[in-house]
C-alpha cells in the first residue's frame, strides 16, 4: 500500500493524481493509469471544494486490480448527480460511478469518511 497526504489547497489534486498515477503503473496496472488518476482527481476535488479540508489517498493492489480511498473531514457524502447537458458542474461522481467496478463512502472514527473505488 502506498499512501499520500494533501492539503486543503486545490493543487494538491494535481499531486495526489499524479501520485495514484505512479502508483497504479509501479503496480503494473498499465491499462488502469488513465482512470485511476481521472477518478482520484474527482474525488480529492470533492474534498477540496465542498469539504474545505486536507485528504488522505491510499492505493493497494488487489487480485483484480486497485482500489484507491480517499479520507477526509468534509462532513457530506458524496452524491451521484444526474445533470442536464448544460451543467458545468456536478458531474463527479457520475463519472467514478460510470468508470469503476465499484465505489462506495464508509465513515471512520479519524477522519470524517472514506470514499473508495476499485478499478
Amino acid at each position: 500500500m502506498r499512501s499520500f497526504t494533501g492539503s486543503s489547497d486545490q493543487r494538491s489534486v494535481a499531486d495526489a493524481r499524479h501520485f495514484v498515477m505512479a502508483a497504479v503503473t509501479a503496480q503494473g496496472h498499465h491499462q488502469l493509469v488513465w482512470a485511476a488518476g481521472l477518478l482520484t482527481s474527482e474525488v480529492t476535488t470533492n474534498a477540496v471544494l465542498h469539504g474545505k479540508t486536507g485528504f488522505d489517498v491510499r492505493v493497494t493492489g488487489t487480485s483484480e486490480g486497485v482500489r484507491v480511498e480517499v479520507d477526509d473531514d468534509a462532513p457530506g457524502d458524496p452524491v451521484v448527480r444526474r445533470t442536464d447537458s448544460t451543467s458545468v458542474r456536478g458531474r463527479g461522481m457520475l463519472i467514478v460511478e460510470a468508470l469503476s467496478r465499484r465505489w462506495g463512502v464508509e465513515r471512520l472514527a479519524s477522519k470524517a469518511k472514506t470514499v473508495w473505488f476499485e478499478l
